[in-house]
């Protein structure tokens, strides 16, 4: 599972890489030369695509999202526990959905064919990239849903 997580955090730091390589090559492309690359905004905003959603991964693999910790601290041990399994469990159906969506966009995309405006580069690829990332994110909150289950603290 750590594998995975490295994996999935090396994804989202090359995607933003890329992003932030194609949105500095096109200003300055732009502005120094006067040229505009083909495809630069379509390509930043798939990128910025698969970058969050590999980030929503690293995020719920480390199980550090965004906590009340003032209500989490007034808990008692119990009461901490059963707001980590309704927190994971939520996190878990959401993701769940999410990846379900964006499989069928994947699907919809291939099979219609869309594809960028000046390069032709086809879309599904990176749809698919951003499904997988919620595949594996919605794996993570399987894990963390059945650590909250059984009453393993985060760490």
């Amino acid at each position: 599972m750590q594998r995975l997580q490295d994996i999935s955090e090396t994804i989202g730091a090359v995607a933003l890489f890329i992003v932030m390589a194609v949105i500095f090559c096109s200003v300055i492309a732009r502005q120094v030369f006067g040229f505009i690359i083909p495809d630069a905004f379509d390509l930043s905003r798939m990128f910025l695509g698969v970058l969050v959603t590999w980030g929503i991964a690293g995020a719920v693999a480390w199980r550090s999202l965004i906590t009340a910790d003032f209500l989490y601290q007034a808990l008692g041990q119990t009461g901490r526990r059963i707001l980590d399994l309704a927190g994971s469990a939520c996190t878990l159906v959401i993701l769940a959905l999410l990846s379900w969506r964006m499989v069928l966009t994947v699907i919809d995309a291939q099979g219609n064919g869309i594809r960028t405006q000046d390069t032709g580069i086809p879309l599904w690829y990176f749809y698919a990239a951003c499904a997988l990332a919620l595949l594996v994110a919605a794996g993570f909150a399987l894990r963390n849903t059945w650590l909250a289950l059984v009453g393993e603290p985060k760490a």
